[in-house]
C-alpha cells in the first residue's frame, strides 16, 4: 500500500461495496460507505424498491377509506420529498461530497417521520371505525417512529463507543430498515 500512496486498501468507490469493507479500512462504518460503488447502491435501491412502493398502496388506500384530507394531503408531499431525497442519496456519495450527502441524508429521514406521523395520525382516527387497514398503517406508522428515535439514540450512543466493534449494526445499520 505504501509503494502505491495509499493508506487503505480500497479508495472512494472502489470495492465490491465501498472502502468501508476493504480489509484495511480507516475510520468508522456507516451505511453510507457501503453503498459508494455502483454495486452497493444497486444493492440498496434493490432491496429498498418493494418497501418504497409499499408507502405509496398503503397511503393510497388510506386516501380511497378517508378521502383527501390536509393530513393525508401533507403525507403525500412528504412522500414525494422522500422519493427525492432518497434518490439524491443514493446517487451522492459520502465519500466526494460527504457535507451534501449528509444533508439530504437528514432530509430522506426527515420527509419519512413527517409522513409517518400524518398517516399514523389519521389511520389513528379512522381506526375506530373498525378498519383494518387504518389498524395496520397506524402500528406500522407507530412503530417506524418509535424505531427511528430509537435508531438515532443509539446511533448517538455509537458515537461514544466508537471502539466497539459492532456498534454500527446497533446504532447506524437499522436506521434504513425502520423506515420502511
Amino acid at each position: 500500500l505504501a509503494a502505491a500512496g495509499r493508506s487503505r486498501a480500497c479508495a472512494c468507490g472502489e470495492g465490491i461495496l465501498g472502502e468501508s469493507i476493504c480489509p484495511i479500512s480507516e475510520g468508522d462504518f456507516s451505511l453510507s460507505g457501503f453503498i459508494n460503488t455502483g454495486t452497493g447502491t444497486g444493492i440498496m435501491a434493490s432491496l429498498s424498491l418493494l418497501p418504497v412502493l409499499g408507502t405509496w398502496w398503503y397511503l393510497e388506500l388510506l386516501i380511497l377509506e378517508m378521502g383527501k384530507g390536509p393530513l393525508l394531503r401533507a403525507a403525500k408531499y412528504f412522500l414525494v420529498s422522500f422519493n427525492m431525497f432518497y434518490l439524491l442519496f443514493l446517487i451522492i456519495p459520502n465519500c466526494t461530497h460527504a457535507f451534501a450527502h449528509f444533508l439530504v441524508t437528514g432530509a430522506f429521514v426527515m420527509s419519512m417521520l413527517l409522513h409517518m406521523c400524518c398517516v399514523g395520525y389519521s389511520a389513528s382516527r379512522v381506526m375506530r371505525g373498525g378498519s383494518r387497514v387504518a389498524a395496520i398503517v397506524a402500528a406500522n406508522s407507530a412503530l417506524g417512529v418509535v424505531s427511528l428515535v430509537f435508531a438515532y439514540l443509539a446511533s448517538a450512543a455509537y458515537d461514544r463507543m466508537m471502539d466497539w466493534p459492532y456498534g454500527f449494526w446497533l446504532g447506524g445499520g437499522p436506521r434504513p430498515a425502520f423506515l420502511f
